[in-house]
């Protein structure tokens, strides 16, 4: 009896502890935005959903349990790290690798997985030390010129992948890198490039290759025009546009909780924060809250930016520091220790949305959102 009653007095003790940061991800606004993409893509493509980057900050094993055995044909992650990261959490839909990985590892099989080739030097190595059976995606430069196998040498690799029974072709790929811009000329100059390929390899390989890929999010405006049966979709699945196509209905998913820890009077004569940095004009009711730039916070939104308390909009004052953030509560009536401020807003209208402090910070949402830790707890609602 003892024990029992020290077991709860223990989960008594436990329910204080509550964090101070929440991630809060709705799953209904990520399927929703599927859903979104699904009635823009021709009859018959398919979409899956890229979760690399800790599924843009959202949690990557939370967002691949919102897409367990739905009919997607992959999960697209970036590394080894994060594929036995899924694995680790029983996640066992299939996966696209579609960063880098040294050839040896290929016969290090990861159960489900398919890997992107994206040279010929590694599909060399490949050819030379592959023991066991692997499915592949070929990656082609259509023009991005960061990776991928040259127009030129396509050639070289499907001869190399052909001679081999252990490499198993089953998609090919390539990325388009302007195709959020409202000048078209580069996209399509690479589409041109792209949709001569396809024929080659369908003809090579008797039409037996399964994927077709060129597009991510922005490109969904192009797909009518690419020789393509798969969707990419990274960006546009956490409710941000890239497209200047189409006016697609989506939403955030993402907002970041926390508390108020101090609240204070600051004179004219004081000052807040790191290089004293903000010096107030009249007496001020300054609060401060336990979310900084290692939490996500950019620094950049110092003496700029804005959190969310009581439905008030209240200005970042000062330096943000590593931890902790001060900002103006002097409107806000009956403000106390414990009261809950939204850091980062979901509504993309807020004036601390991804999207406003992404331009406040004169940077990009992805920037914002991949920089959130990976420790801070998400809670999927």
């Amino acid at each position: 009896m003892k024990l029992i009653h020290d077991l709860r007095k223990i989960k008594k003790g436990l329910s204080y502890r509550k964090p101070l940061i929440k991630i809060m991800v709705s799953k209904k606004n990520i399927l929703d935005n599927f859903e979104e993409y699904k009635r823009h893509v021709p009859s018959g493509m398919k979409i899956s959903p890229v979760l690399k980057s800790n599924a843009y900050g959202h949690g990557i094993k939370e967002v691949a349990s919102m897409f367990k055995n739905k009919d997607n044909p992959f999960l697209v992650i970036e590394s080894l790290f994060e594929a036995e990261t899924l694995r680790s959490y029983g996640i066992s839909d299939k996966i696209l690798l579609i960063g880098y990985f040294r050839p040896k590892m290929i016969n290090h099989k990861i159960k489900n997985t398919s890997y992107l080739v994206t040279s010929l030097e590694q599909l060399y190595q490949i050819q030379k030390i592959i023991k066991q059976k692997a499915l592949i995606h070929l990656k082609i430069d259509t023009g991005m010129r960061r990776q991928g196998i040259s127009i030129k040498d396509v050639s070289k690799a499907i001869k190399i992948i052909k001679s081999s029974k252990k490499i198993i072709l089953e998609g090919v790929c390539s990325h388009l890198s302007d195709a959020d811009n409202k000048d078209e000329s580069f996209t399509l100059k690479q589409i041109k490039a792209w949709n001569p390929l396809v024929d080659k390899f369908k003809k090579e390989f008797n039409n037996k290759i399964k994927y077709f890929h060129l597009s991510a999010s922005s490109g969904i405006g192009y797909l009518k025009n690419i020789s393509s049966n798969l969707l990419r979709l990274g960006i546009g699945l956490y409710g941000f546009n890239q497209s200047q196509r189409l006016n697609l209905n989506l939403k955030p998913a993402l907002r970041a909780e926390t508390i108020i820890t101090t609240i204070r009077s600051l004179l004219p004569s004081d000052s807040i924060g790191y290089s004293a940095t903000f010096k107030p004009q009249k007496p001020l009711k300054v609060a401060t809250m336990p979310f900084g730039y290692y939490e996500g916070l950019d620094r950049r939104l110092s003496n700029k930016g804005l959190v969310k308390c009581k439905n008030e909009f209240c200005r970042v004052l000062g330096r943000v520091s590593m931890n902790i953030t001060s900002f103006d509560v002097t409107k806000i009536k009956n403000t106390k220790i414990g009261e809950r401020v939204v850091a980062i807003s979901d509504n993309p209208e807020d004036k601390n949305s991804v999207l406003n402090i992404s331009k406040i910070c004169e940077t990009i949402p992805y920037v914002i959102l991949v920089n959130i830790p990976a420790h801070l707890r998400r809670i999927v609602y």
